[in-house]
């Protein structure tokens, strides 16, 4: 079993990482990631020194302010390199201000003076960036016809081979399923696993396919996706994390009839016999069968075990953070789910507090119980007699 990004969290059983909690719409790269690797790159210079005071203010909620600084610092002599991080700089924080018209100009500087094949690794990996939020600001803008013709454009540009040409064929897969074409964006990026070997890659792919339809609510169709891979690759060396991922897409579905709960209990069934086996014999990855065990437990409706085991987890200090924390991240939704929403929340609240990196994960699930709360109480005030 593999250590993965969990790019939904609520829907696998693997360890919680700092990506979004669930899948968002196409944004661009993040302007607090910007500034840190400006503030990183930074040197004694003058022009450095007034990236990094900018740098400062942006970090203090100063938008305004530190967009007038890296105005001026472009009209400054600077070198490439100052140039191009003022650049990027500028251009995250019109993202900021969602001026994406502005932001796409300063990204599009970047790109054409950089281009996205240069000898210099530092200044194509700028160029790439660049391009990449060249395609996003026009997904996030809906004009997605003109998203998919930068990235064509710029795919007939790349040499066979080029790492960058993956890359794009998966932004390929999100512009396509931004336009509501589903199956075509699942078939993009599924195509993508003939040319991998390395089985978390792989992983990653399809869970990427799987959150298309997921996103639709097409949640019988995203465990297909697994499935389907699993009947023709039976021996995959990942087959453990495919059966809890259907499975959770599974119980997902909403009012499920007889067939659904039918399919998803076999699919719990043979993974529990299988972390069971796996749990038998020593094993550098006892951790993260345990938690698996907790999670087909759960979906198998045995809730008092799965419960147990997961408390069991949290509280074990020898056990890797990252393990203990997506136990306790599990208790608050098993709470969640039963309504016992005060427990759930308590356990949120305590893990923003015991596993500070995690406070973005905890607050997210903590929003959303809110939410399911309110729903709640707005129903039952509409049905209460007037």
């Amino acid at each position: 079993m593999a250590v993965l990004r969990d790019r939904h969290a609520s829907r696998s059983f693997h360890p919680i990482q700092k990506d979004p909690a669930i899948m968002k719409p196409i944004t661009m790269i993040s302007a607090i990631l910007c500034i840190s690797l400006l503030l990183n790159a930074c040197g004694p210079r003058s022009p450095q020194d007034k990236l990094e005071k900018a740098g400062e203010k942006a970090q203090t909620g100063d938008i305004d302010g530190a967009v007038e600084d890296a105005l001026e610092i472009k009209k400054m002599d600077l070198d490439e390199q100052t140039w191009a991080q003022a650049t990027m700089f500028l251009g995250s924080l019109y993202v900021q201000r969602m001026e994406i018209d502005a932001a796409r100009a300063q990204f599009a500087e970047l790109k054409k003076r950089f281009g996205v094949q240069n000898p210099n690794p530092m200044l194509e990996q700028i160029g790439q960036t660049a391009t990449i939020n060249i395609i996003q600001s026009y997904a996030q803008t809906n004009q997605i016809e003109k998203a998919m013709t930068e990235l064509m454009e710029t795919s007939a540009t790349l040499k066979n081979g080029a790492l960058f040409s993956k890359t794009l064929h998966m932004v390929k897969g999100d512009l396509l399923a931004a336009e509501g074409k589903t199956d075509e964006a699942v078939n993009t990026v599924m195509e993508m696993i003939t040319q991998e070997s390395d089985p978390t890659t792989i992983l990653d792919i399809m869970m990427r396919a799987a959150d298309y339809h997921a996103s639709k609510g097409q949640e019988e169709e995203a465990a297909q996706v697994y499935l389907d891979y699993l009947h023709v690759n039976p021996n995959f060396e990942l087959d453990l994390d495919l059966y809890v991922l259907a499975g959770i897409n599974l119980a997902s579905i909403p009012n499920p009839d007889e067939s659904i709960k039918m399919k998803r209990r076999n699919l719990m069934e043979q993974a529990l016999a299988r972390f069971e086996e796996e749990l038998q014999g020593p094993s550098s990855e006892r951790e993260r069968l345990l938690l698996g065990k907790a999670t087909a437990l759960r979906l198998l409706e045995r809730n008092t075990e799965a419960l147990d085991l997961l408390t069991s987890i949290s509280q074990t200090q020898s056990f890797q953070p990252l393990i203990r924390a997506s136990a306790m991240m599990d208790i608050g939704r098993h709470y969640q789910g039963v309504g016992q929403f005060g427990k759930a929340r308590e356990y949120y609240q305590k893990l923003a507090t015991d596993y500070p990196d995690f406070a973005d994960r905890a607050g997210y699930a903590l929003q959303m119980l809110a939410r399911q709360e309110a729903e709640l109480a707005i129903r039952g005030s509409a049905t209460q007699p007037t």
